[in-house]
């Protein structure tokens, strides 16, 4: 393996390692919550729990599915592929949201103008690739940023891009995405880059809840 080759799964490794907080802290909610619900329908099996329950079980159940998405993106990105077969329009939406978090728990901010649901409706590769290549972009420009700014993101169609954020780092990620992508062209300009998608690869999608709300 070429030491460029090492210095990208170094990157995607510690893209995916910032990313790893946020899944645990989003898994601990969903245990905590069933944990809950299991707990009183054990005590009083007639007390109608998770008939009440019905509408917040629908939305745990699309969290778990999508943590799941999210954590063979990050595993597959690493080199273990547990997306296997597994393909989904969802990837991009997933570890959109997931970035942010993170990038909001680093004291910066993300706001999105355009697609805030971006659906791949065109997956490529093992599925990672094209989701990888918009988080870690977000993660790297926010690096640049200092405590308290915001990192303005233009994402639609044609792919995605800030005025800030442009450094080294972002330069080696665009001959990574590059690599495992070449239908995705990226450039750095100064502070401001891009990337391109071709026609029909990304579509915005119907609004759906990510994280379960801290309910225990």
């Amino acid at each position: 393996m070429s030491e460029t080759n090492i210095g990208e799964r170094a990157e995607r490794a510690a893209w995916a390692s910032a990313l790893m907080p946020i899944v645990l802290h989003e898994l601990n909610n969903v245990t905590q919550y069933l944990s809950m619900l299991h707990s009183v329908t054990s005590q009083d099996p007639e007390s109608g729990a998770l008939e009440s329950s019905a509408a917040d079980l629908a939305q745990t159940a699309s969290s778990v599915e999508d943590l799941g998405l999210l954590m063979a993106i990050l595993s597959t990105a690493t080199g273990t592929d547990l997306m296997l077969a597994r393909r989904s329009e969802r990837g991009a939406a997933v570890v959109a949201h997931a970035t942010t978090r993170m990038i909001r728990k680093l004291g910066r901010d993300v706001s999105i103008e355009g697609i805030e649901e971006p659906v791949v409706r065109d997956p490529q590769g093992q599925g990672w690739e094209l989701p990888w290549a918009l988080g870690a972009s977000w993660w790297i420009a926010a690096a640049e940023l200092e405590r308290g700014e915001t990192l303005g993101v233009s994402l639609d169609s044609s792919g995605w891009s800030a005025a800030v954020g442009g450094s080294d780092r972002m330069r080696a990620h665009v001959n990574a995405v590059g690599e495992v992508l070449p239908q995705v062209q990226g450039e750095v300009t100064g502070a401001t880059w891009r990337f391109a998608v071709p026609e029909g690869w990304l579509a915005a999608g119907d609004a759906r809840e990510l994280e379960p709300d801290d309910r225990a």
